[in-house]
């Protein structure tokens, strides 16, 4: 498959040292796709990298992050303009889970048959 622009591409992954996130950077990565390697997890990045970068140089490549941090994500976006030039595409997919509804809400019982 060739995706118009992804190839060369300059793609910062977020939750890529495990599950959704990593299954995007290895394919980004098969697609000729530059994926840059963003999660809180430093330990298992390092892991991640090798598998998708080799030996050579992988830690060029992750950037330990907390999205949940605004200032520390403008940070690292500067750093990854500093380090890779211009990003060209962006994954969001690191999320953050908090244990209490989004909205309040009711539960409504429909008609008992």
């Amino acid at each position: 498959m060739d995706l118009p622009g992804i190839r060369g591409g300059v793609i910062p992954v977020t939750g890529a040292a495990a599950g959704i996130g990593l299954a995007i950077a290895k394919q980004l990565r098969s697609l000729g796709a530059r994926p840059l390697l963003l999660d809180i997890d430093a330990a298992q990045l390092d892991v991640v990298a090798r598998e998708i970068y080799g030996d050579d140089n992988s830690s060029n490549y992750t950037y330990v992050v907390d999205v949940s941090d605004s200032k520390t994500v403008d940070a690292c976006l500067q750093q990854i303009r500093n380090d890779h030039g211009p990003v060209t595409h962006a994954v969001s997919n690191a999320g953050i889970v908090r244990p209490e509804p989004v909205l309040p809400c009711q539960t409504i019982n429909g008609p008992q048959s």
